[in-house]
């Protein structure tokens, strides 16, 4: 228990008015709670919607009528502007399905050229429609699921990858929701892409629980605006058309280095660069890339998630000159996996810049910045990535100065050069993992409902922030009340440095009626701080920010159960 908290907790703030536009979610019942955020609705449905998802609820097995085919809806963007109009602009190769038509909203309704849309959901991100459908006779529901692209001026066949920030629909199953998550437990590896972003998570990789027993993870791939990214961004880039991802977990370190495919949208992989804002210093740092990929992606590995951007290099900026590393495949063994480590020996920059092969193939990390690092090796013995892994060794090489720029050559990494040598000869491995990696995260509940804030608390400017969950019949769930009902607080800080986290989940589906908020709140410490509270329900990310409090209290996210 937090006694220092004590006194200044005894009587708990009241529990905000819902919307009057909020409607009810079953999460009890099982469907995904959606669930309308406060705004004046006039002024949030202006915007360009994609539609993420369509779904019909009790409909018998036989075909359904629709008024336009799934396959066309299905990634298509509906632009509603200020004059009440609206058009409809699917994907490329769609076009001759283009429609325009006029909207109104009075209340929940959305009129959309003459049909009426119950309005379920409104958010910043999300707006969720139910219009009833007659199949054979019987009326059911048919659910839109739509995602906020922003405002801007859309065109037919603009639904593909001319939409910035957002991906290619072809580059994905149509059947997979790209706010869905990817759970994967430290017994497991899994491969899986959204919005041509792909995740490979090694078996292992994932830390166990608190007991050592089998730890779970809820990996999720969202496309976001550049109002969402981090200050700072490099000078002088340009953001490719799928070049702004947040990928979590956040702030937590993995057992190995996770690998993730970055679509590169036809451009030459030497003019594309990739930075990973890092929470501990604040600052957009490169990312070199480990392999060029014959299906328009380069490979990276890092061993912690977060925000991503995929730029384009400014051309004649000699800022870009970089370097590269290379190991020979004679160092490299079979049936082992290598992963190169290089942290920058002077500066403020202590980024970890990490690099893979296995099997006897060569090892190269290309876009290094010139310097001195401090070079290790970590090996994984194993015969492929879902796979346990039978041995882990790292060994120390010393010190390496990259001073020469890499000159690309006519195919692959092997045609280029200005490599960096790396010699692995009389090495002394030890059988452990890279300490260089940072300490790996204890593994955290999941579960039906899963609310996780983390942030980082650097020496001397840490921030104790609190998770709260409230039900409106009288349930608190918090560092001094740990278990509610169906809820679970099992991370709490109080003065941790490093990555920070607390994690509120549901322990059974047996949910308790009631309208739930969840919000943070700053008990003391330093202000100007970034956290990221990421909430999943039935395995669907429906919030996920970044923001900052100073003071008092931030309202993330609210539902009810019937």
């Amino acid at each position: 228990m937090k006694l220092r908290k004590i006194y200044s907790h005894l009587w708990m703030v009241a529990i905000m008015a819902v919307a009057s536009l909020l409607t009810t979610a079953c999460v009890k019942d099982g469907e995904k709670s959606i669930v309308l955020e406060g705004g004046e609705t006039a002024q949030m449905i202006v915007s360009n919607w994609r539609v993420e998802r369509v779904e019909l609820y009790n409909v018998p097995s036989e075909t359904y009528h629709s008024d336009m085919p799934d396959d066309v809806l299905w990634g298509g963007v509906l632009t509603l502007d200020e004059n009440h109009v609206g058009i409809f602009a699917p994907r490329a190769g769609q076009e001759d399905n283009a429609r325009e038509f006029e909207w109104d909203i009075d209340g929940n309704e959305l009129s959309i050229g003459g049909t009426e849309y119950d309005m379920i959901s409104l958010g910043r991100r999300i707006m969720a429609l139910e219009v009833p459908v007659v199949v054979d006779g019987v009326v059911f529901t048919k659910r839109y699921v739509l995602r906020n692209l922003g405002r801007g001026s859309y065109t037919p066949g603009g639904g593909g990858n001319d939409d910035p920030g957002i991906g290619d629909p072809d580059d994905d199953d149509p059947n997979i929701d790209n706010d869905a998550t990817q759970t994967v437990s430290s017994d497991e590896g899994r491969t899986f892409t959204r919005n041509g972003y792909t995740v490979i998570v090694p078996r292992g990789a994932v830390p166990t629980g608190t007991n050592g027993q089998t730890g779970n993870v809820a990996f999720s791939i969202q496309q976001i605006g550049t109002d969402e990214l981090p200050a700072g961004l490099p000078s002088g880039t340009t953001l490719l058309p799928r070049g702004a991802v947040k990928i979590e977990p956040m702030n937590f370190v993995f057992n190995s280095p996770i690998t993730i495919n970055i679509p590169l949208d036809g451009n030459d992989p030497d003019d594309v660069a990739v930075y990973w804002y890092n929470p501990s210093t604040g600052q957009w740092e490169l990312v070199p890339f480990s392999s060029i990929n014959g299906n328009g992606t380069a490979s990276i590995s890092v061993i912690e998630l977060g925000y991503f951007i995929v730029v384009k290099k400014p051309t004649g900026n000699t800022a870009y000159n970089y370097g590269g590393v290379h190991i020979a495949r004679q160092y490299i063994e079979n049936g082992y996996y290598y992963y190169l480590t290089l942290v920058p020996v002077s500066g403020s920059n202590s980024s970890k810049s990490i690099a893979f092969t296995s099997n006897g193939q060569d090892l190269y990390m290309a876009g290094v910045p010139m310097g001195t690092y401090s070079v290790t090796v970590t090996r994984e013995q194993r015969s492929d990535l879902t796979s346990a892994a039978t041995a882990t060794q790292t060994a120390v090489v010393g010190n390496v100065e990259v001073k020469t720029r890499l000159v690309k050559g006519s195919g692959g990494y092997s045609t280029y050069t200005g490599w960096t040598e790396i010699v692995l000869s009389n090495l002394n491995w030890t059988d452990s993992r890279n300490q260089t990696w940072g300490e790996a995260t204890v593994t955290y509940g999941t579960g039906k409902f899963q609310a996780t804030l983390t942030w980082y608390n650097a020496s001397g400017n840490t921030v104790d922030y609190d998770l709260h969950l409230e039900n409106s019949n009288g349930g608190h769930v918090y560092w001094s009340n740990m278990t509610w009902g169906a809820f679970k607080l099992d991370r709490d800080c109080i003065d941790q440095l490093g990555n920070v986290v607390e994690n509120i989940f549901s322990v059974s589906d047996d949910f308790a009626r009631g309208t739930y908020r969840i919000y943070v709140r700053h008990f003391g410490g330093a202000t100007g701080i970034r956290y990221n509270c990421r909430i999943i329900v039935n395995g669907v990310v429906v919030k996920s920010v970044t923001d900052i409090c100073n003071s008092g209290d931030q309202n993330i996210y609210t539902f009810t159960v019937e």
